[in-house]
């Protein structure tokens, strides 16, 4: 069987019981057991057998119908489920679509989550993987750097070439400072400028399919990829 261990969460905990259709407190209340269908399974016997559904949401079991008894199950996708409230652990077969749908679960939960900081002048339209569209206000600070011209050689034609590189000035860095201080964890957001300035620091943004040559008003902007420099 394949393992996949979560960071625990009671939120992740009921959105896995959700997405797979599996009711803990209901089966707690019937004493934990699936019902047997072969009429000689004794896998309900409490003398002989452990509940397959068993804790309270900081430690716990839930095995599904076709992991408590493959005599009774034979032809389900055995799964279960065990944690505490350091991890979750999600058991199941390797032909099972669960550690997909619950990788999603995970994902979802994460961005959802997820602290967006603008720090350009304007508002941003953001559009999540799902479809939904929100505002992102700007902050009040603004990121900002200085474009510093360097010597690139000469083209053909004779004129000179130069790049074009941007440095973060001192004002920005100290509010840069000050905003991860605040907000670990939280993706800050600003133009490609200030994202070039601050590598890895300042995420510039991927607009949405569809929305890359609209004009800004109507600009729509992904909240799962940014781009760095």
């Amino acid at each position: 069987m394949l393992k996949i261990t979560f960071p625990y969460s009671e939120q992740l905990l009921n959105a896995l019981f959700r997405e797979f259709g599996w009711d803990f407190e209901r089966m707690l209340e019937a004493g934990g057991f699936h019902p047997a269908t072969c009429w000689d399974c004794e896998h309900e016997n409490m003398a002989t057998f452990s509940p397959h559904v068993a804790g309270n949401m900081e430690t716990g079991v839930y095995q599904n119908a076709a992991d408590s008894c493959r005599r009774c199950y034979p032809g389900g996708n055995a799964a279960a489920l065990v944690w505490d409230v350091g991890e979750i652990e999600l058991f199941c077969e390797s032909e099972s679509s669960k550690p997909e749908r619950a990788l999603a679960v995970y994902r979802e939960i994460k961005r959802s989550g997820m602290k967006i900081i603008n720090t350009t002048p304007h508002s941003v339209r953001f559009q999540n993987v799902e479809g939904k569209v929100y505002e992102v206000e700007p902050c009040g600070v603004l990121i900002n750097a200085s474009p510093r011209e360097e010597a690139a050689g000469d083209h053909p034609s004779g004129v000179k070439l130069i790049y074009t590189r941007f440095e973060a000035d001192l004002a920005s860095s100290e509010a840069l400072g000050k905003l991860e201080e605040e907000n670990p964890g939280a993706v800050i957001v600003g133009s490609i400028i200030a994202a070039q300035a601050f590598p890895g620091r300042v995420l510039a943004m991927v607009p949405v399919s569809g929305f890359e040559r609209v004009p800004p008003a109507e600009k729509r902007m992904r909240d799962d990829k940014f781009t760095v420099f």
